[in-house]
């Protein structure tokens, strides 16, 4: 039998799932045009961490989505190549893409890269869309690294997210 206390929690979970009702009502009704942002010709798109993996898959599915113009920084030359004839092949009409080799843990390398890029672009204000995806994994228990793996770890997966973010607006 249900005791007096466990009516606010009760109540709590009716309001929730009547919520989870209407927003399903709403989003049944509202056409996708309006729920999700369309990629323009115009647009740009700068993708870090390109050259292979998550950052490659972004590149392909932007170019997939009409994007035209792809910006695509890494250390991985080769795979930036490959990225680049990958978007920039037949099946994506039209695609062009910039490729630049960047590490993204040396602000000043990111920040000269940045203004290089917006030169080859013809623009002031040239990222439409950032993908920070750039990242390093150890893979190792976090007691097994080493001072250098940690703070290589940091530069990338988190403070060049602020130079490569302050560097494109």
């Amino acid at each position: 039998m249900a005791s007096l206390a466990d009516v606010p929690g009760v109540l709590i979970g009716i309001f929730h799932v009547i919520v989870l009702i209407l927003k399903s009502i709403v989003i049944f009704f509202v056409p996708k045009s309006l729920r999700y942002k369309e990629i323009t010709e115009r647009d740009v798109v700068l993708i870090t961490g390109a050259g292979s993996g998550l950052g490659r898959q972004f590149a392909i599915k932007f170019a997939e989505l009409g994007c035209k113009k792809l910006v695509l920084w890494d250390i991985n030359d080769a795979g930036l190549e490959e990225t680049k004839s990958i978007v920039e092949g037949s099946r994506y009409n039209g695609v062009r893409a910039w490729v630049y080799n960047v590490d993204v843990t040396l602000r000043n390398q990111v920040y000269e890269t940045a203004t290089r890029v917006k030169q080859d672009l013809s623009s002031s204000s040239f990222v439409t869309y950032l993908i920070n995806n750039a990242g390093v994994v150890a893979g190792n228990d976090i007691l097994e690294l080493k001072d250098e793996s940690i703070i290589k770890t940091f530069e990338v997966n988190a403070i060049s997210h602020f130079w490569v973010s302050i560097s494109t607006i």
